[in-house]
């Protein structure tokens, strides 16, 4: 899609007129069609096609930047690839995971297209401005899972906790890192080294840079919180084995003299008074439970169960 800016206002063309600043969005190889009517460098577009991280260059008649985009989703660490350019009069954006990226972009390019009023450089601010605008939203959502999971773990119910925290803590680096070269990005734009923004606009990009100077100490500080939370379930469930262990102590001790008892009069020796006495049965039930309640009672007394 290409459009040119007139009026404030996105009108769809059909081919590039360079009469007038333009957007353009497109996919890659729609991209690699346009890429011989600018004065780009081919290492710019081998990079468009393998993103590997966000990033940003200032080159000397335009901006080139990278974006892995990591889509909110707290099942999963997953991301949509872009690529931009900024030149005075045109702002390119090439979608590089269409597939993956549909629903981000449907709903970001619509937000986009309907700004009316604004000039080029307002479009490219409003861009990345949309790009994290209801970030703290997801970060919410991040807050409250470990929330929840801190409370399990104080119950230490959840047999499945280490699996979903060691998941939100992936999560949880996988936007740190973006927040953070997000950054790098945005220092790149707010430098306007090229002279592609009013004095006014950069107080908005020194604005924008500290909000997302806020999600990632905000993010920073959920992952340092989760550590501990993650070291409360295991110290929970360090406590329930002990005392399960306890208990399989205490029985084991209260039947160990059962026990000998049991193997003393099974040896059958012919001479042994007990097996012939009247009352020698009763007298092994009466000593074996008067052990037993001993034993209970100590354990007891001494805070074992």
């Amino acid at each position: 899609m290409i459009y040119a800016i007139e009026d404030g206002r996105l009108k769809e063309k059909a081919a590039i007129k360079k009469d007038k600043p333009y957007f353009i969005f497109v996919a890659l190889d729609e991209f690699e069609k346009l890429f011989d009517q600018f004065d780009f460098s081919e290492k710019t577009l081998a990079e468009c096609r393998q993103v590997l991280y966000t990033k940003a260059e200032a080159y000397d008649h335009y901006i080139f930047g990278t974006l892995k985009i990591p889509i909110k989703d707290i099942t999963a660490s997953r991301h949509c690839r872009a690529a931009f350019y900024l030149t005075k009069d045109a702002f390119i954006l090439i979608d590089i995971d269409t597939q993956e990226s549909d629903s981000i972009y449907l709903e970001l390019m619509q937000n986009l297209l309907s700004e009316d009023g604004k000039s080029l450089e307002e479009f490219v601010f409003e861009y990345f401005h949309l790009l994290i605008k209801e970030d703290y939203v997801f970060i919410e959502v991040l807050e409250d899972q470990i929330a929840f999971l801190e409370e399990q773990a104080l119950e230490a119910q959840n047999s499945s906790f280490n699996q979903r925290m060691l998941k939100i803590r992936k999560i949880l680096l996988y936007f740190y890192n973006y927040y953070d070269r997000l950054d790098n990005v945005l220092d790149v734009l707010e430098d306007n080294t090229g002279g592609f923004f009013t004095e006014e606009l950069l107080r908005q990009w020194r604005r924008l840079i500290a909000y997302n100077k806020k999600l990632t100490s905000g993010i920073n500080l959920m992952r340092e919180y989760s550590l501990p939370v993650q070291e409360i379930y295991q110290t929970e469930m360090d406590l329930a084995q002990n005392k399960i262990m306890r208990i399989l102590t205490v029985v084991t001790a209260v039947f160990l003299p059962l026990t000998l008892i049991a193997g003393w009069y099974g040896m059958n020796f012919t001479n042994m008074p007990e097996l012939t006495w009247r009352y020698g049965y009763w007298m092994v039930i009466g000593v074996s439970t008067l052990i037993a309640f001993i034993s209970f009672y100590l354990f007891k007394k001494y805070k074992y169960l």
